[in-house]
């Protein structure tokens, strides 16, 4: 059984300061773990999608602990493409590791070969 309150959710937020405005996304309210270090540390999309790394967005589609909406919103700002996982909840590479693995492989082959 989780231990994360059902009412966290992941949401955006603004910092506004003398060298202009920060946005990202965190965890609200901040819970035990992983939750609270995503509160306490949120790293704005646009920051990581300007390190110009390719990224890959892995999620279950059973709504267990955000929706695809939001997963998806977060890939669109990363820049990223997508690998969904049906039927699969929080943790695709636990549920269909062979999956994850394949699409990971599939991923950085892609991403690898000259266009």
């Amino acid at each position: 059984m989780s231990s994360m309150s059902p009412a966290a959710e992941i949401v955006p937020f603004e910092l506004k300061g003398s060298a202009g405005t920060l946005a990202g996304w965190r965890c609200e309210p901040p819970g035990p773990g992983i939750m609270r270090a995503m509160g306490a540390f949120a790293v704005p999309p646009a920051a990581v999608r300007a390190a110009g790394l390719p990224i890959l967005v892995g999620y279950g589609d059973t709504n267990d602990m955000w929706t695809p909406e939001v997963h998806e919103q977060f890939a669109a700002e990363l820049g990223a493409r997508t690998a969904v996982y049906k039927g699969v909840g929080h943790l695709p590479n636990e549920e269909r590791p062979e999956q994850v693995r394949d699409d990971l492989v599939a991923f950085w082959r892609d991403v690898e070969s000259p266009a």
